[in-house]
């Protein structure tokens, strides 16, 4: 990698995040796992060390992903602003802004390890079934311990008694974790897909009342569905009945639901309580972070009720 490349690779636009902030980049992260509430900035938060690098043609460890990823940003961010206040988008303007809404749905922390999750399923499965076959056939055990014994001669084979523990136990054997290509592929390739979805909604814009405001999160794509989706609903984004959130900004928050009827933008105010109800599923959705401009409001939602 170039020493001129960057290396911290937000997951969250920093100037998405600045629109959260009610001081000039002053933001507030309310950490899930210790409910804990602190100051950062949009450059402190929502990143990870070489988060997209890839091997390209030509180069090894590239920041070509990141790069492409800050283009789309630049580009979508005016669009959004327009969006918000209600100026007519073309066609064109409104397809940039769902590949933006797709992009940012599976470049995160939460959407890579939902895809881990799911390797790690189908890897199991399917060595699990090669185990199965090995007990059930001592010809299948010796080519399974001959094709160990060249490739990992360190391994210690079980016997064929010891491999019906493996096959019984209901946890993977080992976590997968898929390469950083892997992962850039997969969610660019159904970026698309999903683009084209969001676009068949309708969009409806909600305003937040005066003293209230949304937040966003690590995950700002916060989904609603009356039912409990499985590990494999990796693009439980589509599915029918789904009611998607992002927050545009502190003020605004993007609806999409049902399907399109006639090439038009709602905008609607919606109440205090309907904002907290909001506030409250995209932090519920949030993988580690929660973030907003305003301290007080995530210490409301970060304050755990005391035992008696």
């Amino acid at each position: 990698m170039a020493d001129n490349q960057p290396r911290d690779h937000h997951y969250v636009p920093q100037g998405y995040m600045r629109t959260f902030a009610e001081e000039a980049n002053v933001l507030f992260i309310a950490n899930k796992e210790y409910g804990t509430v602190r100051q950062s900035s949009p450059k402190g938060i929502g990143y990870l060390k070489d988060f997209y690098t890839v091997d390209t043609i030509d180069e090894k460890d590239s920041a070509e992903v990141e790069k492409n990823l800050s283009t789309i940003e630049s580009t979508c961010l005016p669009l959004i602003n327009k969006l918000k206040i209600g100026d007519d988008l073309s066609d064109s303007e409104w397809a940039d802004i769902a590949i933006y809404m797709a992009v940012q749905y599976g470049r995160t922390p939460y959407a890579r390890a939902r895809m881990d999750e799911v390797a790690t399923i189908i890897t199991t499965n399917e060595l699990k079934q090669k185990l199965a076959d090995a007990i059930n056939n001592p010809d299948k055990y010796n080519e399974l311990v001959e094709a160990v014994s060249t490739n990992n001669p360190s391994i210690h084979m079980p016997s064929r008694d010891e491999l019906v523990e493996w096959v019984l136990k209901p946890g993977p054997l080992a976590k997968i974790s898929i390469d950083n290509g892997t992962y850039v592929q997969s969610f660019f390739r159904i970026a698309w897909e999903i683009a084209d979805g969001l676009l068949n909604t309708r969009w409806i814009v909600l305003h937040a009342p005066r003293g209230s405001s949304f937040i966003t999160s690590d995950n700002p794509m916060a989904l609603s569905i009356n039912r409990e989706l499985s590990v494999y609903e990796t693009l439980a984004i589509l599915l029918p009945g789904v009611v998607r959130h992002f927050p545009l900004d502190s003020r605004t928050c993007l609806m999409m639901v049902g399907e399109r009827t006639a090439r038009e933008i709602q905008h609607n105010i919606i109440s205090k309580n309907e904002v907290r109800k909001i506030n409250k599923l995209i932090y519920s959705q949030a993988l580690k972070y929660v973030i907003s401009g305003n301290k007080t409001l995530l210490d409301s939602l970060t304050t755990r009720p005391t035992s008696r």
